[in-house]
């Protein structure tokens, strides 16, 4: 085997500044008396309250989700505009290469 390793310049994405949205607040349970396991802090409540809080959690995801949809198709309408740049400027070599092509012929 070689001692030369592969190596590659990553070159990061260039990121656009997206609001988030704000996570709805959710209000504080009064004290429910008995144990409460640390890992499920919902685990006190009756089965009404665990379901609206899931319920606003989800929301709460679901905005997120939609605010990076349209940071992605964003990104998506950019590049596009930055491939069309790039087929004109192909276009424009291109043409200028046919030229030179044809006054070398002469």
């Amino acid at each position: 085997m070689s001692d030369n390793a592969a190596s590659a310049e990553i070159i990061p994405f260039p990121m656009r500044a997206v609001p988030v949205a704000a996570e709805p607040e959710l209000p504080q349970a009064d004290v429910v008396a008995g144990p409460v396991d640390d890992a499920a802090p919902d685990a006190g409540l009756d089965p009404q309250e665990r379901l609206r809080r899931a319920l606003l959690q989800l929301d709460a995801a679901l905005a997120e989700q939609r605010t990076a949809v349209t940071a992605w198709r964003a990104a998506l309408a950019d590049l596009g505009g930055s491939v069309n740049g790039l087929r004109g400027s192909f276009e424009t070599l291109q043409g200028r290469l046919d030229s030179l092509k044809t006054q070398l012929q002469r």
